[in-house]
C-alpha cells in the first residue's frame, strides 16, 4: 500500500506560515489599543517570532516544494506555491527598501527571482552523463591498438633471445612475461586487455 504521509521537512513551513498569519488575524480582531496590559507588554516578542517565522516560511516552502517535486509532488500547485512564495519575497524586498529608490530596491527583489530560478533549477532530476556506445567502442579500440604497438613483438634481451609469452587468461592473446602485470592491472582498470 502506497504511504503518502506529509514528511517533516513539508510541515515545518506549514506551521511557520500559520503562525505568521495567525498574528495578522489575531491583531485584526484584537486592536491594540484593546489588548490588555499582559498582551501588550508581550506583543513585541510575538512580532518578532512571527517575523522569524515568516521569513523561515517563504523560505521553507520554497525549499520543501522543491524537494517534494524531486520526489514526485509535483503539480500546477507546486509552480503556484513557488511562485506566490517568490512573489510575495519580491514585494517585502520592495516595500522594505523602496524609500531608498527603486533600483535599490529592485537588486533586493532581483533576489526572490534568483531563489525562484536557482529552486527550479533544483527540482529538475539529474541526467546521467554516460558516452555513446559508439564513443565507448572507439576509446576502447584506440587503447587497445596504442598498447599493442608494444606487446605483439616482445622486446628481445640483451643476448638477442625474445622473451617468453604467456597467454593472457582475459583475451587469451600472447602476452610478454615481463607485460603480465601492467597487462592484468590495465584490464582491471578498464575493462579491455591491452593485447586484445
Amino acid at each position: 500500500m502506497h504511504d503518502d504521509t506529509l514528511a517533516g521537512w513539508e510541515k515545518w513551513p506549514l506551521a511557520a506560515l500559520f503562525l505568521a498569519n495567525a498574528l495578522n488575524v489575531f491583531i485584526l480582531y484584537v486592536p491594540t489599543a484593546d489588548m490588555p496590559l499582559s498582551i501588550i507588554w508581550m506583543l513585541p516578542w510575538v512580532r518578532v517570532a512571527c517575523g522569524i517565522a515568516a521569513a523561515a516560511s517563504l523560505e521553507g516552502t520554497l525549499i520543501a516544494v522543491t524537494m517534494g517535486r524531486r520526489l514526485g509532488r509535483d503539480s500546477y500547485w507546486s509552480w503556484a506555491a513557488m511562485f506566490a512564495a517568490s512573489a510575495f519575497t519580491a514585494m517585502v524586498a520592495y516595500y522594505v527598501h523602496a524609500e531608498v529608490g527603486l533600483a535599490a530596491a529592485g537588486l533586493f527583489m532581483a533576489q526572490a527571482v534568483v531563489l525562484f530560478i536557482y529552486t527550479q533549477h533544483l527540482a529538475q532530476p539529474r541526467k546521467v552523463l554516460t558516452p555513446s556506445a559508439g564513443t565507448v567502442a572507439a576509446l576502447r579500440r584506440s587503447d587497445a591498438t596504442s598498447y599493442r604497438m608494444h606487446t605483439v613483438e616482445p622486446p628481445a634481451l640483451a643476448d638477442g633471445v625474445h622473451q617468453r609469452l604467456i597467454t593472457c587468461r582475459y583475451c587469451q592473446q600472447p602476452v610478454s612475461l615481463a607485460m603480465a602485470g601492467q597487462h592484468g592491472k590495465h584490464y582491471k582498470q578498464h575493462g579491455i586487455c591491452i593485447a586484445g
